[in-house]
């Protein structure tokens, strides 16, 4: 147990699995347990390697940002904003967040699809960023510079991470971003008119952007079967500024992430880590860590049937954890389906529109399973219905009450 503690505290700082055999639970033992033990120190970024940084951020005439986990602390998302507008460098939060790493309405967001990005900057600094943009083998422009900050650039628990990159540097992320302020601070007081031009021209891209995914889901308002776009608009509407996310939808992230604005740093945990069915127990645990906060567990049906759905609900019931999930309910498992229509496209499952296992049919009747443990329950199947669900169930936590929203969908 010692070591297990000392590894999680360790960098990169998680979980520790660990595993005791029952035949030692069963036996006594005398041992003296140690009064305290040694946390590690975080690896610190090598100075020369950030002033190396700093000197290409504030020569570069199109620097970027890229990162999908600085949001991890929210703190690290602080000094990040302040590194982009010295240098006014659009941030992009890759191809799959785990935090809010940069605010959505900020006007330096950039997004999360860095491959544009490529055929412009001249210089790509990657902060906690494991998979940046997709396929790796993709190409910045000729002359552009790589640089990665993380505690583990080189992913080494990875089969496989192909980014070429120029420069590596290891190091705690806060604390690095925390000195590449400072030392960008010494450099751009000349540059500041450049700087402001650099912005207005990012931020004039990313409120066309925002704009267009708004008018997206709006479009789509009166469509039956509800489109996801809107369902997640909707959420947008209702969710108070303070609540906190856990998501695991995977073929719904796209959507969410474009629609749900008010999400504050500290408001998004991916529940996509390793495998499927872990959004309700992350959901459940984040309720125990910020008890006073609104979480909610936005999750496809799919990634619900892989949940211990029924000891979670017992736990909601068992020990009054109020929390609201939102079923993205399309029938199935619309990843597996995609999975074969993208790689065989010309395949008899296609043809026929046959797809074996992905279809979960007869729809069970979800709701019903949260009134059982006591909870909130609704079906919504009219796209006009989703906001009153909404506030219904938030009503019901809001008294005490766990709910489930089942939102029947377009596959």
């Amino acid at each position: 147990v010692h070591r297990a503690c000392q590894l999680a505290m360790a960098s990169p700082k998680g979980p520790v699995f660990l595993s005791i055999p029952f035949e030692y639970m069963v036996e006594e033992m005398v041992s003296t347990a140690p009064a305290s033990y040694t946390l590690p120190t975080q690896p610190r970024a090598d100075l020369q390697s950030l002033e190396e940084i700093a000197r290409l951020l504030t020569e570069s005439h199109t620097p970027v940002i890229i990162t999908e986990y600085t949001g991890q602390q929210v703190a690290g998302v602080k000094k990040l904003v302040e590194l982009a507008e010295l240098v006014g460098a659009p941030v992009v939060e890759a191809q799959g967040p785990g935090f809010v790493n940069f605010p959505r309405t900020h006007p330096l967001h950039g997004g999360y699809d860095a491959s544009p990005y490529l055929k412009e900057a001249d210089v790509i600094v990657l902060v906690a960023a494991v998979g940046p943009w997709y396929p790796p083998s993709a190409s910045p422009k000729p002359g552009a510079k790589v640089v990665v900050v993380d505690d583990n650039p080189l992913r080494a628990d990875a089969p496989y991470w192909g980014y070429q990159v120029d420069l590596c540097v290891v190091g705690e992320v806060m604390s690095a971003l925390s000195t590449l302020v400072e030392l960008v601070k010494e450099r751009v007081v000349r540059q500041e008119a450049s700087i402001q031009q650099r912005i207005a021209r990012w931020s004039a891209r990313n409120q066309e952007r925002r704009k267009a995914w708004q008018e997206e889901a709006l479009a789509l308002k009166d469509r039956k079967p509800i489109d996801t776009r809107w369902l997640c608009y909707e959420i947008n509407q209702v969710l108070p500024t303070d609540a906190i996310v856990v998501e695991e939808t995977i073929t719904s992230r796209a959507a969410i992430f474009q629609q749900l604005e008010s999400l504050q740093p500290g408001g998004y945990v991916s529940g996509l880590s390793g495998g499927l069915g872990l959004g309700l127990g992350i959901a459940l645990g984040v309720k125990c860590a910020a008890p006073d906060k609104l979480v909610v567990a936005l999750i496809g049906d799919g990634s619900f049937n892989y949940n211990p759905v029924l000891a979670a609900l017992g736990f909601w019931q068992e020990y009054r954890m109020p929390t609201l999930t939102v079923l993205f309910n399309n029938q199935g498992y619309l990843s597996m389906k995609r999975g074969v229509q993208q790689l065989y496209p010309q395949g008899w499952a296609v043809k026929t529109n046959t797809f074996y296992g992905a279809a979960i049919t007869p729809r069970p009747d979800y709701a019903a399973i949260a009134c059982a443990f006591g909870g909130y329950g609704e079906t919504v199947e009219e796209p006009g219905k989703i906001r009153s669900a909404l506030l219904h169930a938030l009503e019901a936590v809001r008294g005490g009450q766990a709910a489930l929203v089942d939102v029947v969908l377009d596959d």
